[in-house]
């Protein structure tokens, strides 16, 4: 292999580092004797760091071009490397939230780093394929991964339950891609996605090859299905979330629906386009079941997890409305601004996702797991700022407001609690009312609170104010 050979191979250069890389990180872990591990997560977010750089480079000297290498089987265009930046984001960041998370409870070791590391060299395999073989190579490194980190945690009982489900049924959603994938082998002769698509636009126009297509079409749409996680083939992701560590949750919520998105582009739209009105009407049934079942169920939730689940379900339905506007009525002057908006729905959503679920593993602390509504209870008053923060993660993501002093309790015969900081303001009036003090800060000596001036400067926690029912008389503590 000469140098221009390898000149023309650098579109692979971010891949090529992220995997010696990960080796390096798996060598490195061996000597690390530190529980915190500050070495192998340095080494991982430098490789990211790399990996970012790289990818950079490439699309300055590419642009808008699109190259193949390694005989068909790798592309590079200017939407592999967005998504792969995106890609390099999420994972850089799920590292620094799950950090802490994982240290708390022992979790934090290379085989964490490596398995996330692995996994996004999976997605890059995957957002970069031009074959049906590296698709599901890349599928699959991504897949094992993401098993595995499920089941870190092996002394709980439901991290073990959520893994083995996601084994399962992921194994089966596999053989129906893969099998929908051979399919379209037989019928078109090829593996390579570009060459698939002119088989297809010559054997479309006859009817018996046309319905063969459509056959191995079902079972390509069914396996981009449970990869997407949307209706029917949604059953994976409520238990996966809420079995698997919140840390191990907020991996599978972003990046991996990146890959997801990336290999149905280059499946229905690169190799299949010419069948569009057959995968269309399949993805408006699934579009339209993912965003009715989202959000209905959703309302249903107490368990945060599982609600930002039922929302993720959702959110991929949306984001196939995109993918079914991309042709009508066999006008394709849309498509590009189409499935543009359906790409950026995607990176902004991953973006929100980890949003919301950086709060949560922010707010869990060492024997603590914040991920029920409760749990959320008087954080207006006690982190004013991490409600602000949560605020805009909570309006992006569609959901209920979770993040104030109060909640709403819909159960039968409950009050409505005020939250706390009025219910600091009632005990304090009627403290001045009931001990006849003349002024704010007999009243506050009255509660045992501190003069106002570091009452502010130290506001006391919500848990220890007195919960006030607005049927209830106001009692000093």
């Amino acid at each position: 292999m000469n140098w221009m050979s390898l000149v023309n191979h650098v579109p692979a250069l971010p891949e090529v580092l992220l995997l010696a890389g990960t080796c390096v990180v798996m060598i490195a872990d061996l000597r690390v004797k530190s529980e915190r591990r500050t070495g192998t997560y340095a080494i991982a977010q430098c490789v990211l760091l790399l990996c970012a750089l790289a990818t950079l480079f490439i699309q300055s000297v590419n642009g808008v071009s699109r190259l193949y290498l390694f005989n068909g089987l790798f592309v590079s265009d200017a939407m592999s490397n967005i998504l792969k930046l995106t890609a390099y984001a999420a994972v850089s960041t799920a590292l620094v939230y799950s950090r802490q998370y994982m240290l708390d409870r022992g979790l934090f070791k290379g085989e964490f780093v490596t398995l996330l590391l692995f996994g996004l060299l999976g997605m890059m395999v995957m957002i970069s394929a031009n074959s049906f073989l590296t698709l599901y190579l890349g599928l699959e490194l991504l897949s094992l991964c993401l098993y595995a980190m499920v089941a870190l945690n092996r002394d709980s009982t439901a991290s073990t339950e959520a893994a083995m489900k996601y084994f399962v049924l992921g194994a089966l959603a596999s053989g129906l891609l893969l099998y929908g994938m051979s399919m379209i082998y037989g019928a078109t002769g090829t593996l390579t996605i570009t060459d698939v698509a002119k088989q297809v636009g010559r054997l479309s126009g006859h009817a018996a090859d046309h319905t063969f297509l459509v056959f191995g079409l079902v079972f390509v749409v069914a396996g981009l299905a449970f990869k997407l996680g949307v209706v029917p083939f949604h059953m994976w992701i409520p238990d996966v979330y809420h079995g698997a560590p919140t840390a191990v949750t907020l991996v599978i919520g972003s990046g991996p629906k990146l890959a997801a998105f990336a290999i149905t582009i280059r499946l229905l739209v690169n190799g299949l386009l010419d069948l569009a009105a057959d995968w269309q009407q399949m993805l408006m049934v699934l579009s339209v079941l993912s965003m009715a079942l989202g959000n209905i169920a959703a309302i249903a939730q107490t368990n945060l997890k599982r609600m930002l689940a039922y929302s993720t379900i959702a959110h991929m339905g949306f984001m196939l409305l995109g993918l079914m506007s991309g042709v009508v009525g066999g006008n394709w002057l849309n498509k590009d601004e189409a499935y543009a908006a359906s790409m950026f729905y995607t990176m902004i959503y991953v973006m929100m996702s980890l949003g919301a679920f950086g709060m949560l593993l922010y707010l869990s602390n060492k024997g603590f797991e914040c991920e029920n509504l409760e749990d959320l209870k008087g954080l207006n008053a006690d982190r004013r700022l991490l409600r602000q923060a949560l605020g805009p993660k909570r309006s992006g993501l569609g959901r209920a407001d979770l993040a104030r002093g109060g909640r709403r309790d819909l159960l039968a015969h409950r009050r409505v609690l005020l939250p706390a900081h009025r219910q600091a303001h009632v005990l304090r009036r009627a403290a001045r009312r009931d001990a006849g003090c003349r002024s704010r800060r007999d009243a506050a000596a009255a509660l045992g609170e501190r003069p106002r001036a570091a009452r502010y400067r130290h506001r006391p926690a919500a848990a220890h104010v007195p919960v006030l029912r607005l049927d209830q008389e106001p009692v000093a503590p």
